[in-house]
């Protein structure tokens, strides 16, 4: 079986895709980070390599772009959030209910 290359591969590595997915769900850079195990500074570091990369100076038009080429989806359905919320043993949902 062979995988078919991401698209955004020659832009992005997969560990900026997901944080870029991330930050178009709506999660604040600390919530990135406790999804994928990375420290704030790292998601940082990731974010402005990927404003430079797109040419955007923000989060806003980040999400906006990762929206347009359909890295996520607004569909009122079941989405990643949705099901990560329901993980009773997701850092992001216990580093919220310990706030």
């Amino acid at each position: 079986m062979q995988l078919t290359p991401s698209p955004f591969s020659g832009i992005f590595t997969p560990r900026q895709l997901d944080i870029l997915r991330n930050l178009a769900l709506g999660y604040s850079n600390q919530e990135i980070g406790l999804q994928l195990n990375l420290s704030d500074k790292t998601v940082r570091n990731q974010l402005c390599a990927i404003y430079a990369s797109l040419g955007v100076s923000n989060r806003v038009h980040a999400a906006r772009w990762a929206l347009r080429a359909g890295l996520v989806s607004l569909d009122p359905g079941v989405n990643e959030r949705d099901v990560l919320d329901a993980a009773p043993d997701d850092p992001v949902r216990r580093a919220r209910a310990a706030s």
